[in-house]
């Protein structure tokens, strides 16, 4: 799985982090960050977070019932060390409906 922070064509002014599946069927994850410090957010993003990571795609793990834990190291997932890298998105006072609409409308 690839990680890479580029500035945000869905956005202005914000910054995403996408992370490229190129071992799986070439999903892309996309996490927008926008305000202060977006660039500084989405790189600490990259560079902390473990990218979406899928369970082996066979019977045996879909149905084994595992906790949390077990998933968190079969998927190499570590704790979160900082949280606030997960704050901000959308400024105040701007309107979530239309943010989310411009998304869906750049995606046409």
């Amino acid at each position: 799985m690839q990680a890479e922070s580029i500035k945000s064509e869905y956005a202005p002014g914000g910054w995403q982090a996408e992370f490229v599946n190129h071992e799986g069927d070439g999903e892309v994850y996309v996490t927008i960050f926008s305000g202060p410090d977006a660039e500084v957010r989405a790189k600490e993003y990259c560079r902390t977070i473990a990218p979406p990571h899928f369970l082996p795609a066979n019977e045996k793990h879909f149905f084994a019932n595992l906790s949390i834990e077990e998933i968190a190291r079969i998927q190499s997932v570590s704790p979160l060390d900082d949280p606030s890298v997960l704050s901000g998105g959308i400024p105040e006072g701007e309107d979530v409906e239309e943010f989310v609409r411009e998304i869906y409308d750049a995606r046409r």
